[in-house]
């Protein structure tokens, strides 16, 4: 009879081996997907929350790697496009739409953000009918719309459309802070004072914590000359947000305000090494001047040139530093300079009251986006630009200055007061 071993052969020990291994693997591979799920999972919660509050780096941050996992997900890709979009990366925001509609994602929420992305990035003329059908009050995309389309008409100069569309933002998102916050501007911009206080309070009862709004407040109580009032507003701002850049340079201006012209340029001075921003070096070389300090007022108002090129009391305040250090050519030509700017400004009062008179005339617009591009202004030309073209797709001149200063439009980082929305 045939003796069987009752201990297994090599063969069986090597395939029980393998089949372990594999077991193992396959535990891990489990193991690693579970957990890139569940990372995943609290990425895009970490995404949403990040968006809800307005910071997009952090979302896209966030949604970068969530695409890692969820490869085929057209939500995650679409919400990765209006991240894109809100950081003014336009041509990203077109290849992540470009994948959502490769992953069959809704074709309508699609076209609505490719059209946002088109509008921001100069093509509202393009977008802004199927923009103002897909906006009406039983859409859902009527307040993403809205927002979009508010800071974009303030930014044109079409005071007319912006009134109009911020007020039906405000009645379709009547919690919203940031609505009524749009809503203070364009009603300060347009002259109406009671609205505008109105609008402003309004905001700062949904959310006290605006620092945004706060400043607005305080800029306007120093504008008439309401010092004390606009430094309890300052110190308010300062308490919850104290690195927010425009309030040095509120506090130095009601410093001044009071007669503590010193004070305000010792505390500028020691702000402006930490706080490089160039209105504080206006400010700065403004008040160093007045004390003196020529060499020190040049070199600041020579930085704070670069940021404002049209601004005509830091070219006045720089020729004189120039003219006190003997520095007689340099002064010539900065008053030179000045002489051009003044006559661009005069140029640009007619523009503007053209364009009043002529609402639907884009050559006045046009014009202006030349004088600003000739001038250093690029965001300024381009919001002329975009505005020429919405009348007049074809304006030559117009696109050749939009083209000419596009990267203007996706300067996320660039210098921008929120008092250079104000009057």
């Amino acid at each position: 009879m045939a003796q069987y071993s009752s201990q297994p052969s090599r063969t069986a020990w090597t395939l029980w081996s393998f089949a372990l291994v594999g077991a193992l693997l396959g535990l891990v591979w489990a193991g690693w997907t579970i957990s890139g799920q569940a990372r995943a999972t609290f990425a895009w919660k970490r995404a949403l929350d990040a968006i809800a509050r307005e910071d997009f780096e952090a979302a896209q941050f966030e949604l970068d790697f969530a695409r890692t996992i969820w490869k085929d997900s057209s939500e995650v890709y679409l919400e990765s496009a209006r991240v894109a979009r809100h950081l003014g990366q336009f041509d990203r925001a077109h290849q992540l739409l470009d994948e959502c509609r490769h992953l069959q994602g809704e074709e309508y929420t699609i076209q609505v953000e490719r059209a946002l992305v088109m509008a921001q990035e100069g093509k509202l003329s393009q977008v802004e009918g199927f923009l103002e059908k897909m906006a009406n009050p039983k859409g859902p995309f009527r307040v993403e719309i809205l927002k979009t389309l508010t800071p974009l008409y303030f930014g044109m100069f079409d005071m007319t459309k912006a009134n109009m569309i911020s007020k039906l933002w405000t009645e379709a998102e009547p919690g919203s802070a940031e609505a009524f916050q749009w809503r203070g501007l364009i009603l300060d911009r347009i002259g109406s004072k009671e609205d505008t206080d109105s609008a402003f309070s309004k905001s700062l009862e949904l959310d006290p914590n605006r620092v945004d709004v706060l400043i607005y407040l305080a800029s306007r109580k120093l504008r008439s000359h309401e010092t004390q009032p606009a430094m309890t507003l300052i110190e308010r701002a300062e308490r919850l947000s104290p690195g927010h850049i425009d309030l040095p340079l509120l506090r130095a201006r009601a410093l001044s305000d009071m007669g503590k012209e010193e004070e305000a340029r010792a505390f500028l001075a020691s702000h402006v090494s930490k706080d490089p921003h160039p209105a504080i070096f206006r400010e700065l070389g403004r008040l160093e001047l007045k004390a003196g300090k020529i060499a020190d007022a040049l070199e600041h108002l020579k930085r704070a040139v670069d940021a404002f090129p049209m601004d005509q009391s830091i070219r006045f305040s720089l020729a004189q530093a120039q003219e006190q250090l003997g520095k007689k050519e340099d002064a010539a030509a900065s008053r030179a300079r000045l002489k051009a700017i003044e006559a661009d400004l005069d140029k640009m009062k007619v523009i503007t009251q053209q364009v009043v008179t002529k609402p639907n005339d884009p050559a006045p617009r046009a014009e202006a986006a030349k004088i600003m591009a000739q001038n250093g202004v690029g965001i300024e030309a381009c919001r002329w630009a975009m505005s020429a073209l919405r009348l007049d797709p074809e304006n030559v001149e117009a696109r050749k200055v939009l083209q000419e200063n596009q990267a203007s439009l996706a300067e996320v980082n660039q210098y921008r007061s929120v008092l250079e929305y104000l009057r």
